[in-house]
């Protein structure tokens, strides 16, 4: 067969020579080439392409220049991959775990490549990352106390606080899982591999113009958000907040909580004070 450069061929590795990776284009049988090369790839560290043939026990076998190997159900993935219809049939690197007896048990892992790649993409986030920064990640996982996002490979966690400036907003309501969405780092924690990010902050700040809306002794009017031993939160936009302290809710009368004179959304005039 005669190639040109730029031509596009399927080749088996064999070793490594002075550094370089030595190939071979011959498929087929348990060839001394192929099961040589393969064990030089363990030693050396070198991934070998293997194609996912079936789902066996514990795990799938895999083809690689003809030689049957196993890859544990666990080592198929980051996460370890049970569908094995999602693999069958794909050509894969994998790292080489275990040479053993001539080659009868060759133990293989993709999950360790992937580890590998993740790595290498965190050390070159960190180099390019910095607090204030706006960055572009997808949407994982949506809890009770933050959303978990990816930004290529490194974990971020917008809390609760910085979904919105609006107190009432559910995340729920306005994130979905695989949504990408464009957040504003706060803080780094390289230790962890985990950034804090936050969407409050690519809106505008309505306490900016609050002052100006809500002057002292003006008469104001908002829903009251939660009650307190120490007096009521009034809403009057979202974002902004006031509060009743419980000595101006007794109308000169001495009370103990504020529930008993006002309960949580109703609508009230107030002044600011």
């Amino acid at each position: 067969t005669i190639v040109r450069e730029g031509d596009e061929i399927e080749a088996f590795f064999v070793t490594v020579q002075d550094g370089l990776m030595i190939l071979t284009t011959l498929v087929g049988g348990y060839s001394a080439i192929t099961l040589n090369g393969i064990s030089d790839a363990c030693e050396a560290g070198v991934p070998v392409n293997g194609e996912v043939k079936k789902e066996i026990k514990g795990g799938f076998e895999v083809s690689v220049g003809g030689v049957r190997c196993f890859c544990p159900f666990s080592h198929i993935d980051v996460k370890g991959g049970r569908e094995g219809s999602v693999y069958l049939g794909r050509t894969f690197p994998f790292k080489v775990l275990e040479y053993g007896e001539e080659g009868k048990k060759i133990v293989l892992s993709r999950r360790v490549l992937l580890e590998q790649e993740k790595e290498a993409k965190v050390e070159k986030l960190k180099e390019s990352l910095a607090n204030g920064m706006d960055v572009t990640a997808e949407v994982k996982s949506i809890q009770k106390f933050g959303v978990f996002v990816d930004e290529g490979g490194v974990d971020g966690l917008i809390p609760m606080s910085e979904i919105s400036w609006d107190r009432s907003v559910n995340a729920g309501d306005v994130l979905s899982i695989g949504q990408n969405i464009t957040a504003r780092i706060i803080s780094l924690d390289w230790e962890k591999n985990r950034l804090a990010l936050s969407l409050k902050a690519m809106q505008p700040d309505p306490w900016a113009s609050a002052a100006e809306k809500y002057p002292v002794d003006s008469r104001v009017s908002g829903s009251i958000v939660r009650l307190l031993s120490f007096g009521a939160f009034v809403r009057l936009e979202p974002g902004i907040e006031g509060l009743i302290h419980i000595s101006n809710l007794g109308a000169g009368r001495r009370i103990n909580h504020p529930r008993e004179v006002v309960e949580a959304g109703q609508w009230v005039d107030v002044y600011v004070l």
